[in-house]
């Protein structure tokens, strides 16, 4: 499939490249194009947004975290670093 796209770049038209690109996705994807008619069909349904929420939350949980302790990490270094210097 990759060789005839890139034959098709560089021997063709645009026009024909994006046809060959459709009809291969068309091929890999028949139920979606002949549901919508078109291959980037996207659905949004709230069956998974339950999972969805959860997957959000704990990411977010994890991003503070991190963030916390970097904050922390520097604030030490900071405070370990910051000792009188002697004067030569």
């Amino acid at each position: 499939m990759f060789k005839i796209l890139l034959n098709k770049i560089l021997s063709a038209k645009i026009t024909d490249v994006a046809e060959t690109m459709v009809q291969s996705v068309s091929e890999t994807v028949p139920e979606t194009v002949a549901e919508t008619g078109s291959a980037m069909a996207i659905k949004f349904t709230t069956e998974n947004l339950s999972e969805a929420l959860l997957w959000f939350i704990t990411g977010m949980v994890g991003v503070f975290l991190v963030i916390g302790i970097i904050i922390i990490v520097v604030s030490l270094l900071n405070k370990a670093g910051s000792g009188k210097k002697k004067d030569k």
